[in-house]
């Protein structure tokens, strides 16, 4: 079978290449279709082609121009993989993001109209991913019509089902659950260890990823200073993550509860050769959301079998079983947060059967399986 997987703006290239290696594994030919706009090189070996179509030539740091300059590109972009999917004769398009639904309802309808082939959509956030371009409920009614030109869809939790079945009953029998696999191939290149050694004598707390609102990081950092000194003098919690927000008034909070000797700040893009440098040094992976699907964090801390206090919402608590893999706790609840920290950073032999569960629950997530139940899925819509 010949598979292209589209993901335009290269969002969840982790994501891409391992499910494009497990699909390849199965003797399918696969194209990852993807945007020269990564902000690293990708180091990962791979047994696909990945084919950078999209947005080359832009070169600028402006937001906005950057912005309409790629929303200038895209239609032509789209169109242009009417001859490319032809000359590739793909069976199958894999689509891993609509870059902009007010656009895509058009484009995707014309494209699957031109190549006449079957086309499925993984849905990894069931809000539509914001570019700025228009208002919220434009993007989301347009988000809805384009979902109906797709096969089948793939989502990762059941939360995420029922969140798109809420607003789009017509395509409850399109949407299949197909879990997302554990992040693990980073241990195949990381680099020599040492500027991320851990502190001695500290437990070390990892925040990881992104920061914005959603992501509660000042819930954790509230946590922090509920927590009693005798053990704040033995933590280390480390801030790894490009803030999407005004850093500032988390700043401020660290300052004012007189944190500073136990927070360090690594802001910014992280090179993905350092990435299980970070996560092996780290004891605790902590993931105090407010509101979320499913976490690629959170894949990756499976991936290293660091012990999760994560908030029961969403797709984390399907993954995460309360005192096994981690703690789960309410969300947007700073002392609770506290007391799951306190509970866990006392307890070593938690953290070492945590530790142990986690490497069976790596198994259960592993890619082979994956891969094999969306080819399965591929070759029940072919036949």
């Amino acid at each position: 079978m010949k598979i292209a997987v589209v993901d335009p703006s290269s969002y969840v290239m982790p994501y891409n290449h391992q499910l494009c290696n497990s699909l390849a594994e199965l003797n399918n030919e696969v194209f990852l279709i993807s945007s020269s706009h990564f902000p690293a090189t990708w180091r990962a070996k791979r047994n696909y082609t990945n084919i950078q179509h999209f947005f080359n030539g832009i070169n600028t740091n402006n937001k906005w121009f950057k912005r309409i300059s790629k929303l200038n590109k895209y239609s032509f972009e789209m169109q242009e993989l009417i001859p490319l999917f032809n000359d590739l004769n793909v069976n199958i398009v894999h689509f891993q993001w609509l870059f902009f639904p007010f656009l895509d309802r058009i484009l995707v309808k014309r494209l699957k109209q031109a190549i006449k082939r079957h086309m499925v959509l993984t849905i990894h956030n069931y809000k539509p991913r914001g570019n700025g371009y228009l208002l919220d409920w434009t993007q989301h009614i347009a988000y809805c019509s384009a979902l109906k030109l797709f096969d089948e869809i793939i989502v990762h939790t059941e939360f995420t089902k029922m969140k798109i079945k809420e607003h789009n009953p017509c395509l409850t029998t399109k949407i299949n659950v197909i879990p997302h696999g554990v992040l693990d191939y980073y241990h195949k290149i990381s680099k020599e260890c040492s500027p991320y050694n851990k502190k001695k004598g500290k437990l070390n707390i990892l925040f990881f990823g992104g920061i914005r609102q959603n992501k509660g990081l000042d819930i954790l950092i509230k946590a922090i200073s509920y927590l009693p000194f005798a053990l704040l003098e033995k933590l280390n919690l480390a801030i790894y993550g490009k803030a999407d927000i005004d850093i500032k008034p988390l700043v401020d909070l660290v300052n004012n509860n007189k944190l500073n000797d136990f927070i360090e700040w690594h802001l910014g893009f992280i090179p993905e050769e350092d990435i299980g440098c970070i996560f092996e040094s780290s004891d605790v992976l902590v993931l105090p959301y407010r509101e979320i699907d499913q976490s690629g964090v959170l894949l990756l801390g499976i991936g290293y079998s660091i012990p999760i206090v994560a908030s029961n919402i969403g797709g984390l608590k399907e993954v995460i079983k309360d005192q096994v893999h981690g703690l789960l706790v309410p969300p947007n609840n700073p002392k609770e947060l506290a007391l799951a920290l306190k509970e866990l950073l006392n307890n070593d032999a938690k953290l070492g059967k945590m530790k142990e569960a986690l490497k069976e629950l790596s198994k259960d997530l592993s890619w082979d399986k994956i891969g094999k139940e969306t080819f399965e899925l591929y070759k029940g819509i072919l036949e």
